[in-house]
């Protein structure tokens, strides 16, 4: 018996197929915490806009911890004895580095003006911390400029100890105490300052700007018309581009073919340079579908994708002259479409010298489906079949299918598997294996909406089949809000999710408009906490 991870036929209860009734509805009563560490992404960005620094001191912290792909999940983004010593150190070097290098850029007044100290105090501790300074605030942190001696070193003793403040490590989401719960709920409205907030690391993973402060100052943010028209400025803003790269490659896991094991003799040139370009093709071919105002079921079935000469030669592709990267037709004749085409996938998700129909099921099922499997027994053997030359992938792993014991569960993953044999693992087209051409017929079954189930014949057929599918719509609409609220879903986020699916399909599948729709949703305006004593799970106030 071969299972690996996920062997089990259990599936998680997907949320209702169709927008739920409206008495159905219910605010979000997930994760929902006052607190949100920044990650180390949203603090090398932040100390970039704050300081000027691009040394990318967090790159060196302790690593984020992954949730469902994700590094931004709150839950699990706590701080340990060696990060916060880190914290501390790189606070140390950076205050010391922004006022020898940079200081004259922070300030808004020359240090001989009367009052400086108080202005830079007060404007840079806005930009800080995320808000305005208490009257309280702004005299501590005077007094410790004043212990300085110098203009200089009171500036650098300030700028550190903003940075070591919680206010500056953490997103701050108390709530506005004005605003009344439904019954029954703490349905909290998030004050202007944290909203202005989480809408920046959502869309550009970093502070706001002072256009954004500003806005949330003059309570511009303050309806959902009003927030949309600042996501739609920042969508413009440079720093969303790297924002949603980011959002792409912790979904689907481009990055994750630099460090995936290879047989170097069976795949001598699967090189670095390789397995680099590989991650940038992913990331181009997504975000030119975000950005050009694609279709996203072009993710599954666009027939371009982006190369250099490196990846180009590997692939055996044309592409136009120059250096860079250009857009490019995959290879001709090789029945190939969508994400489930790129290198960087069929590398990652498979074994060192071998296909692996079955993490290769299962990363459809997790990530393009959204649907979890349940780990396998505990006393299973989970090693791979060993490779043999003269036979095919569904001969050595004909095993799962004939053992009563994981059949169940690897009928869910191992059929839209080998519907991807067509790409070896290292991500080039192979025709044959064992002498014999590759069977790459497969089936797609249990799909709740039925709409995309059934058999198909490679790769481009699946993509076809899973783009027809509006569980994958939903999948797509649950994994950008999982993104934006830093948290995973719960069923009472059923009908959020249901209404972005519909917004997607209704604004044609375009992901900027998905994006839109996210940040006008009350589970992105709120932070909701039920009381477990009213018996109530929650009261609706979408679209109110």
């Amino acid at each position: 018996m071969l299972p690996v991870a996920g062997c089990s036929p259990r599936l998680r209860d997907p949320a209702p197929a169709g927008p739920p009734a409206p008495e159905a509805c219910q605010v979000p009563v997930g994760d929902s915490p006052a607190l949100r560490r920044l990650t180390q992404t949203e603090i090398n960005n932040t100390l970039r806009d704050l300081l000027g620094d691009v040394s990318a001191p967090a790159a060196n912290f302790a690593p984020d911890p992954e949730v469902s792909g994700f590094k931004n999940n709150s839950s699990a983004l706590n701080v340990t004895d060696l990060l916060a010593s880190q914290i501390f150190s790189a606070a140390d070097d950076l205050a010391t580095a922004a006022v020898n290098e940079r200081l004259g850029a922070l300030l808004p007044c020359l240090p001989s003006e009367s009052g400086c100290a108080n202005r830079f105090i007060e404007a840079f501790g806005r930009r800080a911390w995320r808000r305005p300074l208490t009257v309280d605030e702004q005299v501590l942190l005077f007094q410790l400029f004043q212990t300085g001696g110098s203009f200089d070193e009171g500036a650098r003793l300030v700028i550190r100890r903003l940075l070591v403040s919680p206010y500056f490590l953490y997103r701050f989401e108390m709530g506005d105490p004005g605003v009344t719960p439904p019954a029954g709920t703490q349905a909290i409205r998030l004050t202007r300052y944290e909203l202005a907030s989480r809408l920046s690391y959502f869309l550009t993973q970093s502070m706001p700007d002072d256009a954004l402060l500003d806005a949330a100052a003059a309570g511009d943010l303050d309806t959902p018309e009003r927030l949309a028209a600042q996501a739609q400025r920042l969508l413009g803003d440079w720093r969303a581009r790297g924002a949603v790269a980011e959002f792409f490659d912790q979904w689907l896991g481009f990055s994750k073919v630099l460090t995936v094991p290879k047989d170097a003799t069976l795949f001598p040139e699967f090189t670095p340079r390789v397995r680099l370009s590989m991650v940038q093709e992913g990331l181009a071919f997504t975000s030119a579908l975000f950005w050009n105002g694609g279709d996203a079921r072009g993710l599954l079935t666009a027939t371009d994708t982006w190369l250099d000469p490196a990846l180009a030669d590997y692939y055996g592709a044309t592409r136009a002259d120059g250096l860079g990267f250009t857009t490019s037709p995959l290879p001709a004749g090789q029945q190939r479409a969508g994400v489930l085409s790129l290198g960087a996938i069929a590398a990652t998700y498979s074994y060192a010298n071998q296909i692996s129909p079955v993490h290769r099921g299962k990363f459809v099922r997790n990530r393009l489906l959204c649907q979890e499997l349940a780990p396998p027994p505990p006393n299973v053997d989970n090693k791979p079949p060993k490779v043999d030359p003269a036979s095919t992938l569904r001969q050595r792993w004909a095993q799962h299918a004939a053992d009563p014991g994981c059949a169940g569960c690897h009928r869910l993953t191992d059929p839209i598997g080998f519907g991807t044999s067509n790409l070896d693992a290292a991500g080039r087209w192979q025709a044959s294996e064992g002498g014999t051409p590759v069977d790459a017929s497969g089936e797609i079954v249990r799909l709740d909406d039925g709409e995309g189930a059934g058999p198909f014949n490679g790769i481009a057929e699946l993509g076809a089949r899973l783009a027809g599918s509006s569980d994958v719509h939903d999948c797509f609409a649950r994994q950008w809000f999982r993104f934006a609220l830093g948290r995973l879903d719960v069923p009472a986020d059923a009908c959020a999710i249901s209404r972005l699916s519909a917004a997607l399909v209704g604004k044609q599948f375009n992901l900027q408009e998905l994006v839109l729709a996210i940040v006008q949703s009350d589970a992105f305006r709120l932070r909701t906490v039920i009381d477990p004593s009213s018996g109530l799970e929650g009261q609706s106030q979408e679209g109110k």
